[in-house]
């Protein structure tokens, strides 16, 4: 289709112009951004779009103008992994420009604004042994990528709650941001609470004696490496040895939950909410581990075993599938062979025909 103007972009470009100015950035930034008139830029966006059977561009042009903002919504929720309607028309690659814009253009701002206005960026410096030492563990906290975790949330609950995206809904999700960081900040999300040392006593459990005391100079009192080197009658290296070799035993030799669930800033019900699911999860794991196994594994008499195979059973899982009663229907199988297969199963915290309480 011929066009009353000379090409100047190409098609991706043309796409991009589109795609930011349905999402609601800026007309005169558009233009600027793509060096073109504003003339050319309402043509790309309303005219020569709908040539091009885009399906998020056609989505997006069913929008109202003064509901834009809700678009920029959508692909930045998209762009997260947030679950929102059509995320699959949503291309990462071929909409990354576009994502970039609209990030520093919308909700860079909040972000920044939100850090500014409750003083995070102090909030979150270490000031107790436990904060230094989860700190050296895992780095500081990049309170950026925390409020963005935030904002997600938020604008996701905004975008399923249907609200309407006017201009203001930038200064109402700002503000439920900044509110949201004022109470976890009471809850002390970043600082020291009873729990947090409660995990962190229970994993010094895997640290000799030296190694703790260690820690404890370094990290509660602050003493340099030479001042421990003194205390101790050791060279300093031999001190940063022992404190590196510490740390590595807090990382990877105590149970996940017991240090992981202490790398993001939470809340104390966070923590024990995210203890109990990974315990949940570790727990299953274990239990699909047992159901694959190999019947040789629980070590029946010959007699239960041939049994078994002739009835071409060959994992755990196959066994807590039967029931006893169909069991002993099977000749030559009775009730010491029974009991045998029970006790077997019972030292390994199964039973026969429980099948749905494991949720296979």
């Amino acid at each position: 289709m011929s066009r009353n103007y000379k090409r100047r972009l190409e098609r991706t470009q043309e796409r991009d112009v589109a795609l930011t100015s349905l999402c609601g950035i800026n007309p005169k930034y558009v233009s600027g951004r793509w060096n073109i008139s504003e003339v050319t830029r309402i043509k790309i966006t309303d005219k020569y779009s709908s040539e091009w059977k885009d399906p998020l561009i056609e989505i997006y042009r069913k929008t109202s103008r003064n509901q834009r903002l809700r678009n920029s919504a959508h692909l930045y929720l998209s762009f997260h992994g947030k679950n929102v309607d059509c995320k699959e028309l949503v291309d990462c690659e071929k909409d990354s420009n576009a994502y970039d814009i609209i990030s520093k253009h919308l909700y860079i701002p909040i972000i920044n604004r939100s850090i500014l206005t409750t003083s995070l960026d102090r909030t979150v410096v270490p000031t107790t042994g436990l904060e230094r030492i989860l700190e050296r563990i895992f780095g500081r906290v990049r309170v950026e990528n925390y409020v963005e975790s935030i904002l997600v949330d938020r604008l996701h609950y905004f975008y399923q709650d249907n609200k309407r995206f006017y201009r203001n809904i930038l200064d109402e999700l700002y503000n439920d941001i900044a509110n949201s960081i004022s109470k976890n900040v009471k809850n002390g999300v970043f600082g020291s609470t009873k729990l947090k040392a409660d995990i962190m006593s229970d994993a010094f459990k895997v640290l000799n004696e030296r190694e703790k005391e260690v820690l404890r100079l370094r990290f509660e009192d602050q003493r340099t490496l030479k001042e421990c080197a003194e205390i101790f009658g050791v060279s300093y290296r031999r001190i940063r040895g022992v404190e590196s070799s510490a740390i590595k035993k807090l990382t990877w030799q105590t149970p996940y939950h017991l240090i992981k669930v202490l790398e993001k800033p939470l809340t104390d019900q966070e923590i024990l909410e995210c203890i109990k699911e990974t315990e949940t999860r570790n727990n299953r794991n274990d239990l699909e581990e047992k159901l694959d196994l190999n019947i040789n594994y629980l070590s029946c008499s010959i007699k239960v075993h041939s049994m078994l195979k002739k009835m071409k059973i060959h994992t755990i899982k196959d066994i807590i599938k039967l029931e006893r009663t169909h069991l002993l229907k099977i000749r030559g199988f009775g009730m010491k062979s029974l009991q045998e297969l029970e006790s077997r199963l019972s030292n390994m915290g199964l039973s026969l025909d429980c099948s749905n309480n494991c949720s296979l």
